[in-house]
């Protein structure tokens, strides 16, 4: 999918966010002073390893038949920051859409020097843009709240284009509590990500490498908070529970 495709999509869907109409009385809706309309700014960071799926280079030495039997040792990690301006829409008592737009700081490395000595990693620092839709579905049952959201990613890195898709579906459980929801689930993240760079051997200098990856632990284990700050002012808070490095803040203004 183009980026361009990505721009449609995500204009459409906040088109979406304003121009649907609401039919929720005060009798239905379970929650009559949070507002439809919420704009937030969120920061999210992610730490997360990955397997190599395929090595696409000319690398000295070494036949494609060889670089693929050895893709599977090539250790690999991704850490990533996301800044978002997001917008969404409650358009059912419980149904909330949402898209945003967001800045991108990724840094990846490929270990190559497992290869021979004298080998450099794949290190890439690339920044770029992320846009994102989905939808959130919760129901509450007493002081229990239920949700599920999907959301799709997608991020464009400056560098060579390399691109990033995200599929997440995160499942959780809260409970109302004095200081917010306190809230526990886990989050399943497809990620496939393709990274163009330059590995380093000896007397041939610099080798361009393409990889495709995917994420080595597609299940996080996730505790968060949501709690009302004053008047149409709330902040969401997530952490991972399970090694990986996983934190999530949001702050949303409801209007």
């Amino acid at each position: 999918m183009t980026s361009n495709t990505i721009l449609r999509l995500i204009s459409l869907l906040l088109l979406a966010v304003v121009a649907i109409p609401l039919n929720i009385s005060a009798e239905e809706n379970p929650s009559p002073e949070f507002k439809a309309m919420g704009v937030s700014l969120e920061w999210y960071r992610h730490e997360f390893d990955l397997n190599v799926t395929q090595v696409k280079t000319t690398f000295p030495g070494v036949s494609a038949a060889q670089m693929d039997a050895i893709k599977a040792q090539l250790d690999s990690f991704n850490d990533v920051e996301v800044v978002n301006l997001r917008l969404d829409r409650q358009v059912h008592p419980y149904l909330n859409i949402f898209g945003s737009i967001g800045q991108v700081a990724n840094t990846t490395q490929v270990g190559f020097s497992r290869l021979a000595p004298g080998v450099s990693d794949m290190e890439v620092d690339n920044d770029g843009t992320a846009y994102s839709v989905g939808a959130t579905f919760s129901r509450q049952y007493g002081k229990v709240i239920g949700s599920f959201d999907y959301i799709y990613s997608y991020i464009n890195l400056d560098k060579n284009n390399d691109e990033i898709v995200v599929h997440s579906a995160v499942p959780s459980l809260g409970v109302l509590t004095k200081v917010g929801t306190v809230s526990l689930g886990f989050a399943y993240q497809a990620i496939e990500v393709d990274y163009s760079g330059v590995v380093t051997a000896p007397f041939v200098g610099d080798v361009p490498v393409t990889v495709a990856t995917e994420n080595d632990d597609d299940i996080q284990l996730l505790a968060g908070l949501h709690t009302r700050l004053a008047k149409d002012w709330y902040m969401t808070a997530n952490v991972g529970l399970n090694g990986q490095e996983q934190l999530r803040l949001q702050f949303n203004k409801r209007f």
